[in-house]
C-alpha cells in the first residue's frame, strides 16, 4: 500500500529544496552580475583615462616637435625682427600642421580638468590665428611683387609693419600658451597616472 503521507512529504520537500536552490542561484546570478557590471564600469573608465593620457601625451609631442621645427624656420627670424620693421621672409604653409586635438576633440572634451580642455582650445586657437596671420603676410609679400606706383607701395609698406607686429605679438602669445598648456598636461599626467 502506498503512503501518501510520506510520498507528500517527499514532494513537499523537494519543492521547497528546489525553490531554496532554485532563490540561492538567482541570489548568486545577481551578485555575479552586479560585479561583472562593476568591472564593466571600472573598466571602460580605465580605457577612458588610458584614451586621454594619450592624447594628451600626443599633443605634447605635437607641440614640442612644431615647436621646435617652426623656431627654426620662421619664428626664430620673426623674433630677430625689430619694432617697426617688416617682416620679409615667406613662410610656406602648404598641409595642416594640427592634427592630435582637431581630430580627437571629443576626447578632449571628456577631460574632467576645465582649465586643461581651455588651455589645449585657446593654445590650438591661438596657433591657428598665427597660421592665418603668416598668411596674410604672405599676401602682403605677393603684393609688394606686383606693386608699382608710390603710394600703393607706401600703404602696402605701412600694412607690412602692422603686420609683423601682429605675427610677433600672436607669435609671443602662442609661446606664453604653449608653455602653460605643456605645464597643464605635465600636470594632470602625473595626477592621474595610468597603472
Amino acid at each position: 500500500m502506498c503512503n501518501w503521507t510520506a510520498d507528500w512529504n517527499s514532494l513537499i520537500a523537494a519543492i521547497i529544496g528546489g525553490l531554496i536552490g532554485g532563490g540561492f542561484a538567482i541570489w548568486a546570478g545577481i551578485l555575479a552580475g552586479n560585479q561583472t557590471h562593476k568591472n564593466n564600469l571600472k573598466l571602460d573608465e580605465f580605457q577612458k583615462r588610458k584614451k586621454i593620457d594619450g592624447i594628451l601625451q600626443a599633443i605634447r609631442y605635437e607641440l614640442e616637435i612644431l615647436g621646435q621645427i617652426y623656431k627654426q624656420e620662421a619664428g626664430g627670424h620673426l623674433e630677430s625682427i625689430k619694432d617697426g620693421q617688416t617682416f620679409d621672409v615667406y613662410f610656406s604653409l602648404k598641409q595642416q600642421y594640427f592634427i592630435v586635438y582637431p581630430n580627437n576633440t571629443d576626447v578632449v572634451g571628456q577631460i574632467e580638468d576645465s582649465d586643461l580642455v581651455k588651455a589645449v582650445v585657446v593654445t590650438y586657437n591661438t596657433a591657428n590665428f598665427l597660421i592665418e596671420s603668416y598668411l596674410i603676410n604672405n599676401w602682403y609679400l605677393d603684393r609688394q611683387k606686383e606693386s608699382q606706383g608710390m603710394l600703393a607701395q607706401g600703404i602696402l609698406m605701412a600694412n607690412r609693419i602692422q603686420q609683423a607686429a601682429i605675427l610677433k605679438t600672436v607669435h609671443a602669445k602662442l609661446i606664453s600658451e604653449t608653455d602653460n598648456l605643456l605645464a597643464k598636461i605635465d600636470d594632470y599626467r602625473q595626477r592621474h597616472p595610468i597603472k
